[in-house]
């Protein structure tokens, strides 16, 4: 079922690194080769991350096909697929970007809702952290490359 955003804030631009933007790209053409071969059955709803008819991705779907297969390459612990905006947030501020502008790129009211929602996790202190970002990295770098 699809539904309309829950704010106001919900729709937005999110600017995104440009080896980022080729993945869709590519996946966009395949979804067209996809299209054609599969006539009427297929159902075109304008979505880039879809299934493999074109109807929209159901999050336990999305968890079982693809994002556990991701975390697992990754070597990093389980997380939720929601959990991403935390860690996002976190280290969007952790990276001294004001909270605002964090709140922006998260759909959040204000820099303080996102202080106190999703950032939680920032402990400065910590010794994992370093390691957090390092394996972080090493899947961006592999993701890239795909």
């Amino acid at each position: 079922m699809i539904t309309e955003e829950k704010t106001k804030n919900s729709r937005r631009a999110i600017p995104l690194r440009p080896s980022l933007v080729e993945a869709p790209k590519k996946l966009k053409v395949r979804q067209g080769a996809v299209k054609l071969a599969l006539g009427e059955v297929y159902a075109p709803r304008g979505f880039v991350f879809a299934t493999h008819s074109g109807r929209p991705l159901r999050t336990p779907n999305l968890w079982v096909n693809d994002f556990s297969k991701l975390i697992e390459r990754a070597g990093v612990s389980r997380i939720r697929l929601h959990d991403l905006r935390h860690t996002t947030a976190s280290f969007l501020i952790g990276r001294n970007v004001d909270p605002e502008t964090a709140a922006l790129i998260l759909g959040h009211h204000d820099g303080a809702f996102t202080l106190s929602v999703d950032t939680s996790a920032i402990d400065e202190g910590s010794a994992q952290k370093p390691a957090a970002i390092a394996r972080l990295e090493t899947l961006f770098a592999t993701l890239a490359a795909q």
